[in-house]
């Protein structure tokens, strides 16, 4: 299953309970909370400027461009 497989099986879903863009902007504030709490662990073990690939992959999976 490919990366934008995923995101289409989500907004299909979400499309057919009726309530695409809530969980759209859900999908959103939550990955702008999980980039503040990563941002925040990470400085607190000293890696402030080195954002790991995995991390922003993790990010943009959550949300649909």
């Amino acid at each position: 299953m490919k990366m934008g497989d995923q995101g289409f099986l989500r907004n299909v879903n979400a499309s057919r309970l009726g309530m695409d863009r809530r969980t759209r902007s859900f999908n959103a504030a939550l990955s702008v909370f999980y980039a503040r709490l990563l941002q925040l662990a990470s400085r607190s073990q000293g890696f402030e400027n080195t954002p790991s690939p995995r991390r922003r992959s993790y990010l943009t999976n959550i949300v649909d461009v």
